[in-house]
């Protein structure tokens, strides 16, 4: 059962804005990858890799990174996007319904390789702190960007 209209606008308004966070979180990483020299000569094709696949080439960066405290805040960048790109599968695909127990409002989500249902209750403001977590995130990233543009200068 679908929770009433202004509990579904609410949840509406909140996952938009988590996954345009997400999206230009994604764009931010794809502009990390641009900016170290690991970069491979088809960085176009880069650019249309699933976020799974960027977070790879990312993980391959830092393995290779020399400066020591760089690959370390690429380890931390890695750890920190594997973690919300589940959390956008769950807002993209999940399904908002009402749990006719208790008529709490839940996203109800299937993993493509668990194939068994995971419902979260995470409320509205729940889920536009981790719109706020994907930005920061982001910024993380644009700035980490701007530091190997300085030191590698490959733009």
């Amino acid at each position: 059962m679908l929770p009433d209209r202004e509990t579904f606008e609410a949840y509406a308004a909140a996952i938009g804005s988590a996954l345009l966070a997400f999206n230009s979180m994604e764009a931010s990483l794809f502009g990390l990858l641009r900016a170290h020299p690991c970069r491979h000569a088809a960085i176009d094709a880069v650019e249309v890799e699933r976020f799974s696949d960027k977070l790879k080439r990312l993980k391959r960066a830092a393995r290779h990174e020399s400066n020591d405290e760089l690959r370390l805040v690429l380890v931390d960048i890695h750890a920190k996007a594997k973690v919300v790109n589940d959390m956008r599968s769950h807002l993209a695909h999940g399904l908002l319904w009402e749990d006719y127990t208790d008529g709490r409002a839940l996203l109800r989500f299937v993993p493509y390789r668990k194939k068994v249902a995971e419902h979260w209750d995470k409320t509205p403001a729940e889920i536009r702190q981790m719109a706020k977590e994907f930005t920061d995130l982001a910024d993380s990233m644009n700035v980490v960007a701007a530091r190997l543009r300085s030191i590698y200068r490959l733009d």
